[in-house]
C-alpha cells in the first residue's frame, strides 16, 4: 500500500511538473508573440516620429509551439509626398516575420509576393521599380540594447523592371548585409546579372560578379539629401572599400581604397586596382569605336608601363582629388559633384 501511494505521488508530481513547464512555455510563447507584434508597432511609430511614412496592414500570429510568426498583410515605408524632392515609397505584401524561442533576437523575414517602389530622381522625375524573386528572405538582428544591430537579405532568381531602369535586369542571386554596430559595415554581391539590352552593354549582357564590401564611418545619413550628406561629411564620414569587384566579359577588376567628400561634394581618396583582361577589353572598346586605334595602343602601353605585372594581372594605384580621377600620374576622368533631389 505504501509503495502504491509513493508511485501515485511520483506520477502526480511528474504530471504537475510537465504541466507547469507546459504552462510556462505557453506563457513564454505568448510573451514573445506580443513582443514581436509590439516591436513592429513601436518601430513604425518611431519612423513616423522621424518624418517617415510607415504603415502596416493587419497582423496575425501563428507558429505555436515551435516558432512565433507574425503574418503581415502589407507594409509601406517612405518619405515625403509624391512630387516633392526626396519622395520615395516601398511597398510589399504577404510578409512573414518569424523568430525561434531559442533565438528571440533573430527575426527571419520572408515574402513570396512582388515588391514595388517609386521615387523622385535628381531631375524631379517619378521613377518606378518592381522587384520579383523566387526567393526573398532576410534576417533582422536585435542588439542587447533593443536597437537594430544588423540586417541581411538574399534574393534568388531576381527580376527588376520599371521606369527606374532602361530595361529589365535579372540576377541569379543577390545578397546584401548591413551591420550597424559601431561603424556601418556593408557587403553586397550580385551573381550572374543579365543587363538591359537597351543600354547596349559594352562587354556583353551578362555580368558574372558585382561586389562591394565596405565600412562607413560617421553618422549614417537617413536619406539622400544635401543636408544629411553634408552632416555626414562634416563629422568625418569616410568609406573604406575593403573589396570591390566587377567581372564583366573578359574584364575582371578588383579594387580597394578609402574615400570621402571634398568641400564641393566630389569624391576624394585613393586606392589600388587590379585588372585582368584589360587588353581584350580595350580591343572591344576599339571595335565599338569608343576609342581610336591610336588611343587604344597608348592606353595598352600606358597600363602595362604604369602597373605592376603579375602574370596576367596589372596592379595600379589610383586617386581622386580636386575633381580628377588619376590612374598613377595620368588623369583618367573628371569627377562631378554629387547631385541631390530638387537641385
Amino acid at each position: 500500500m505504501e509503495n502504491q501511494s509513493r508511485t501515485t505521488l511520483i506520477v502526480t508530481l511528474t504530471i504537475a511538473l510537465f504541466a507547469g513547464l507546459a504552462g510556462g512555455y505557453v506563457w513564454y510563447w505568448n510573451q514573445l508573440a506580443d513582443g514581436l507584434q509590439d516591436s513592429l508597432k513601436i518601430w513604425l511609430g518611431q519612423r513616423r516620429a522621424e518624418g517617415f511614412v510607415a504603415e502596416s496592414g493587419p497582423v496575425t500570429l501563428s507558429g505555436f509551439p515551435l516558432s512565433v510568426t507574425a503574418n503581415i498583410a502589407s507594409l509601406e515605408l517612405g518619405r515625403s509626398e509624391k512630387g516633392d524632392p526626396g519622395y520615395w515609397r516601398w511597398q510589399a505584401k504577404n510578409i512573414t516575420a518569424t523568430l525561434k524561442p531559442r533565438q528571440p533576437w533573430l527575426i527571419h523575414i520572408q515574402t513570396t509576393a512582388h515588391q514595388s517602389s517609386e521615387f523622385v530622381d535628381t531631375k524631379n522625375q517619378l521613377r518606378t521599380l518592381k522587384i520579383v524573386a523566387r526567393v526573398a528572405k532576410g534576417i533582422v538582428e536585435i542588439g542587447s540594447d533593443g536597437r537594430l544591430a544588423a540586417v541581411s537579405t538574399r534574393f534568388e532568381a531576381l527580376g527588376l523592371t520599371g521606369t527606374a531602369l532602361p530595361g529589365p535586369v535579372l540576377a541569379a542571386g543577390l545578397k546584401a548585409s548591413i551591420n550597424f554596430l559601431r561603424d556601418t559595415r556593408i557587403d553586397i554581391q550580385g551573381d550572374s546579372l543579365r543587363l538591359p539590352r537597351e543600354i547596349d552593354p559594352l562587354f556583353g549582357e551578362n555580368m558574372d560578379v558585382l561586389r562591394a564590401k565596405a565600412t562607413i564611418t560617421g553618422p549614417l545619413p537617413r536619406n539622400w539629401s544635401r543636408t544629411e550628406i553634408t552632416a555626414w561629411r562634416d563629422e568625418g564620414g569616410t568609406i573604406d572599400l575593403t573589396r570591390g569587384r566587377i567581372k564583366w566579359g573578359d574584364l575582371d577588376i578588383t579594387a580597394n581604397g578609402t574615400f570621402a567628400l571634398d568641400a564641393r561634394m566630389r569624391l576624394q581618396g585613393s586606392g589600388t586596382a587590379s585588372m585582368q583582361g584589360h587588353n581584350e577589353s580595350i580591343k572591344v572598346l576599339t571595335e565599338r569605336s569608343m576609342i581610336t586605334p591610336l588611343n587604344a595602343a597608348a592606353l595598352t602601353i600606358g597600363l602595362n608601363l604604369l602597373g605592376q605585372q603579375d602574370k596576367d594581372t596589372v596592379k595600379l594605384p589610383f586617386s581622386a582629388q580636386n575633381g580628377q580621377l588619376k590612374v598613377g600620374a595620368v588623369s583618367a576622368a573628371i569627377l562631378k559633384p554629387l547631385q541631390f533631389p530638387g537641385e
